[in-house]
C-alpha cells in the first residue's frame, strides 16, 4: 500500500521520483531557502500583504517581492532587520563553531538560558510565578531529552564523549529578593 501521507514536500517528491539525482536537487534548493521562507511566515502570520509590507518599510511590492524569491545567502543584513522589525520581530544571532558538536551547542544553549534566567529573576516577578515558569520549563526540557533517548539509544554511533560537567557556578546567576503573592497575584510582605 502506497503512502498517503508525507511528513514534508522532500519526502513526497523522494516517493514519488525515480530519479535520485532531482531528488537531491530539489532537496538542495528548498534549504537555500529555510530563512527566507521563515520570513515569509512571519510577514502572513502578521496580516501584510507585500503591498503592506513595503508601504512600512517605505520600498516598492517588487523589492519585497525579490526579497522574498532570493536564496537566504542573496539576503542583505539591513533588509533582513528592517523585515523583521516590520514584522513586529527582533533579530538575534546565534554564531557556533563550525567544528561544534551536539554536545557543544547544547552547552552554549545552558549558557544563553542562564542568561536568560538572569534577565528574568531581574523582573522581580513574585516566587510563584517564577516557580511554575521553571517547573514547566523543566519539565519541557525532560520531556523532550526523554522523547529524543530511544533516538539516540538506536543510533549509538555517536562517539563517546568525556563527561564534562560544568560548574555550578556557570548556572547560578545572583540571588535576587523575591517576594511572595496571595491567589490573585497581590505582593504580601
Amino acid at each position: 500500500m502506497k503512502k498517503t501521507h508525507y511528513d514534508n514536500v522532500v519526502e513526497l517528491v523522494d516517493a514519488l521520483s525515480d530519479d535520485r539525482a532531482f531528488v537531491r536537487e530539489f532537496d538542495g534548493r528548498l534549504s537555500e531557502r529555510q530563512f527566507v521562507k521563515s520570513l515569509i511566515v512571519l510577514r502572513t502570520k502578521a496580516g501584510l500583504s507585500q503591498k503592506e509590507l513595503a508601504e512600512r518599510l517605505g520600498c516598492t511590492q517588487s523589492k519585497i517581492s525579490k526579497l522574498e524569491s532570493s536564496k537566504d545567502c542573496e539576503l542583505g543584513f539591513g533588509d533582513v532587520i528592517n523585515y523583521s522589525r516590520s514584522v513586529g520581530h527582533d533579530l538575534r544571532f546565534l554564531l557556533v563553531p563550525s567544528d561544534a558538536d551536539v554536545f557543544d551547542e547544547i552547552e552554549l544553549h545552558a549558557c544563553i538560558i542562564k542568561r536568560l534566567a538572569e534577565r528574568f529573576a531581574d523582573y522581580d516577578y513574585v516566587t510563584g510565578v517564577i516557580g511554575k515558569f521553571l517547573a514547566d520549563a523543566a519539565e519541557n526540557l525532560i520531556r523532550a531529552a526523554r522523547n529524543h533517548a530511544a533516538e539516540l539509544r538506536a543510533t549509538e554511533t555517536i562517539t563517546t564523549r568525556p563527561r564534562r560537567v560544568l560548574p555550578e557556578s556557570t548556572f547560578v546567576g545572583k540571588k535576587k529578593k523575591m517576594h511572595s503573592s496571595d491567589a490573585n497575584g497581590t505582593p504580601v510582605s
